[in-house]
């Protein structure tokens, strides 16, 4: 089962450098939108997402590689197909096909977690902010305990102006799934320093510390 896994794969659907670069200025431009303006439509959002593409989104410590493209296995060979056929849509910069063949694969594979945030990040590629954010929380639906929508969600959430429900999202995992999750602590402990929330952060970075002693980050 494709979705019982975790939220990283080996030789699936890589996306390219170019594609990382404009997700990191779909990102800072999402961020900028929120942060000047309390009234957008999605024809907006759009507009605005097509138009920064300078930064890596790699640069950012917070929410580095939790947009991405998964394979859609045990579906059978049309969905696969959709499924890829879209990751090249993405990789291109054509949005709009890129949602419709992935809204074919989450069709054709109606439980996958993976297609359901595909989707989303194709969405959320486009502008289209509120359906990205249904798609992932869809996605969490269907397997609570895998970590990616989670992170992907609480990204989206804090970069459309609710950090507060960004961190909701966090500690709601770490409580219901697992209290030592790295990545999740980490974005946790990232989004309290954003939010100026020093005693808390702190608090993740002495459960990172605990959890992970080698690491040099925390």
């Amino acid at each position: 089962d494709d979705d019982a896994t975790g939220w990283s794969f080996p030789g699936g659907l890589e996306l390219t450098a170019k594609f990382q670069r404009f997700i990191g200025g779909v990102l800072d431009a999402v961020d900028h939108l929120a942060a000047v303006s309390t009234a957008t439509c999605g024809g907006c959002d759009a507009e605005v997402a097509r138009q920064s593409k300078e930064q890596s989104l790699a640069e950012d410590p917070v929410f580095s590689h939790v947009f991405t493209i998964r394979p859609v296995t045990g579906w059978g060979l049309q969905a696969a197909r959709a499924t890829q056929r879209g990751s090249q849509y993405l990789n291109d910069g054509s949005f709009d096909e890129a949602i419709r063949e992935l809204q074919n694969a989450r069709q054709l594979a109606p439980q996958s977690q993976s297609a359901a945030c595909n989707l989303g990040c194709a969405q959320y590629c486009a502008g289209s902010i509120p359906a990205a954010l249904a798609s992932y929380r869809e996605a969490i639906l269907m397997h609570p305990r895998a970590e990616g929508p989670v992170l992907a969600l609480s990204a989206l959430e804090a970069t459309t102006g609710s950090p507060s429900e960004a961190i909701k999202t966090l500690v709601r995992y770490l409580k219901d799934v697992d209290s030592s999750h790295i990545a999740v602590l980490r974005q946790l402990g990232q989004l309290q320093m954003r939010q100026q929330q020093w005693s808390k952060a702190a608090g993740c970075y002495h459960k990172l510390a605990a959890v992970d002693p080698t690491n040099s980050e925390w």
